[in-house]
């Protein structure tokens, strides 16, 4: 049975720790592994990019990638709020 299989939780919070996996894997070894001579990118990093981008991509579809616009900037005006009897 695959640790996939084993995790119940939904998808959304796995994400953060299959980033953290691949990260830790990619520090570990380097970004760039010299391979028979020749330089080349770490094969965890194209996984990341794929992790990252749906993160991106769920998180639009979920609407949470925009921030509330607040009406105007600074403190409230003296209308709102408590006022003394």
């Amino acid at each position: 049975m695959s640790d996939r299989s084993r995790d119940r939780r939904p998808k959304l919070f796995r994400l953060p720790t299959a980033r953290h996996r691949l990260r830790r894997e990619i520090e570990r070894d380097g970004e760039v592994l010299r391979v028979r001579g020749t330089v080349k990118d770490h094969p965890a990093l194209k996984h990341e990019l794929a992790n990252r981008a749906f993160v991106v991509r769920t998180l639009a579809r979920l609407g949470l990638n925009f921030e509330p616009v607040k009406p105007s900037v600074g403190r409230p005006g003296s209308s709102i709020g408590w006022s003394p009897p």
